[in-house]
């Protein structure tokens, strides 16, 4: 499938639009997400339709506590990532899944997804565990169907999308959790995704200002994310104080091994959050 929100360079050289990496991506190779390839001088979807994990989940799991409570939710995923969190949950699917596999993953049409919806009694579509938005194409055509269908998407992301394709994937998605992982040395150093901070913030006001539905979630990592959530709180209230907002607590994952993040902590968060007005405040992982 040929990607889209790519530029032509020089040696048959492209550069993605896609996120802000705008990775140049030589002949032959993928870009940082790994399932954006070069073939032959022109941009190809590795993954589209390749869904390496499906499952039914409590639509409070992604987490979404004020979208459909009490209701279930088709989950989804294509694997690959954009950023390289040193504390991934999901880094086999998402940090390391190798692109070579895609090509032995059939590809699932929307019709059989929208079978699997109707069949798993739900109404909801989730993309989430790995990062569905640099999954875009299959993402944004899976979304239109399963909205024309009359049923509800969920976009579980870090929001790290440039803002043109993220203005146009916003109508279609029904709810969101965004991934606001803390200031914008916390997206440089921790995360590998430059720039994160202003870009993730502006794709929160943007899809909150076309009426999706917004929960964010911040991993609270001891002596890292919570000396800056004075900063965190004072921009996401400056969006509105209405959103939900969970504040999860840290274990050591991947290639992080920071001390977990205690009850304590967590809680101190959460309440220096609720005396800023804001109305939805939510603990994770205690």
């Amino acid at each position: 499938m040929e990607a889209r929100y790519w530029s032509p360079m020089n040696d048959q050289q492209l550069r993605c639009d896609l996120c802000p990496h705008r990775c140049i991506i030589a002949p032959g190779n993928s870009g940082i997400c790994r399932i954006r390839h070069n073939r032959g001088g022109r941009m190809e979807a590795l993954s589209y339709g390749r869904v390496i994990s499906t499952h039914i989940d409590p639509i409070e799991k992604k987490p979404l506590a004020r979208f459909f409570p009490g209701q279930g939710t088709l989950s989804i995923s294509c694997g690959g990532c954009n950023m390289r969190c040193q504390h991934c949950q999901n880094f086999p699917i998402s940090c390391e899944f190798s692109p070579d596999l895609y090509e032995q993953i059939p590809v699932l049409s929307f019709a059989h997804i929208l079978a699997q919806l109707k069949k798993s009694g739900t109404s909801i579509l989730s993309f989430t565990y790995a990062e569905p938005s640099i999954a875009y194409e299959f993402t944004i055509d899976c979304a239109r169907a399963v909205r024309e269908a009359g049923m509800h998407t969920a976009l579980i992301t870090n929001g790290y999308l440039s803002d043109a394709p993220w203005q146009e994937l916003t109508p279609w998605i029904s709810a969101m959790n965004i991934d606001l992982k803390g200031d914008e040395g916390i997206y440089r150093t921790i995360c590998k995704a430059p720039g994160g901070y202003g870009q993730v913030l502006r794709n929160i006001a943007t899809a909150f200002e076309a009426g999706v539905h917004i929960e964010l979630t911040t991993l609270l990592i001891p002596s890292i994310t919570d000396t800056v959530m004075d900063q965190l709180i004072e921009d996401v209230c400056a969006i509105s104080t209405t959103i939900p907002w969970h504040i999860s607590a840290y274990f050591p994952r991947y290639q992080s091994h920071e001390p977990a993040t205690t009850r304590e902590q967590v809680l101190r968060v959460a309440d220096k959050i609720r005396e800023k007005k804001c109305n939805f405040v939510y603990t994770g992982n205690i």
